[in-house]
């Protein structure tokens, strides 16, 4: 395997399912608005589904959180929040089997392009399949905007993008904040630091 190729083909197979996605969404959403739009992902981002939310969806959940500002911006940019998640999860087995493959031959060390030590240890492995998704990741979405695909009446004008856990680790929130960074606007990038410090507080029970 060579990883140039894994991260092209993991991008290419995201963008179709997402495209998939967004041609089925739920009829019940029709009249609303959607805002957030990301890839959800198993830890290790060994499967995906798509998450998503709606002002709609939004405004009743914070309706009664009038002092509580912290987690308003959870509420807003975390997917485990957020009425739709996982969702199409069964338009991505070809993504997942692309991620099977990587996990494979890294740890048989055996890529075509990439020279592994064979005394690597796991954070070194980790290193390397972290960097793939980022980037797979960051260019499906480059590439599902340059397409248009968000532009339909179904989302707002500038939609929050990224990568979701449903109970991400220090690592993983690293990772999503990496992804926002290189998808979404400065403006929904800042709001998206704080909500994911405001996560990393939680999980380590600040």
């Amino acid at each position: 395997m060579y990883i140039c190729e894994f991260k092209r083909d993991l991008a290419t197979s995201l963008v179709r399912s997402c495209k998939e996605v967004i041609a089925s969404l739920p009829a019940s959403i029709c009249d609303a608005s959607i805002y957030s739009f990301s890839l959800y992902c198993a830890s290790g981002c060994t499967s995906f589904g798509v998450a998503f939310s709606t002002l709609e969806a939004l405004n009743k959940k914070n309706e009664n959180l009038a002092n509580s500002d912290a987690q308003k911006l959870i509420n807003k940019l975390s997917a485990a929040e957020w009425p739709f998640v996982n969702y199409g999860f069964e338009l991505f087995k070809d993504s997942n089997d692309l991620v099977d493959g990587l996990y494979n031959t890294l740890y048989e060390g055996v890529f075509e392009d990439v020279v592994i030590d064979p005394n690597a240890k796991t954070a070194d492995l980790t290193k390397i399949s972290t960097d793939c998704f980022i980037e797979s990741i960051s260019n499906a979405f480059v590439k599902l905007k340059s397409d248009s695909d968000f532009s339909s009446k179904k989302f707002i004008g500038d939609p929050f993008f990224g990568l979701q856990f449903g109970d991400p680790s220090p690592n993983e929130l690293r990772m999503m904040e990496n992804v926002s960074e290189l998808v979404n606007s400065p403006e929904w990038h800042e709001e998206a630091l704080k909500a994911f410090n405001g996560l990393s507080r939680k999980h380590i029970g600040i």
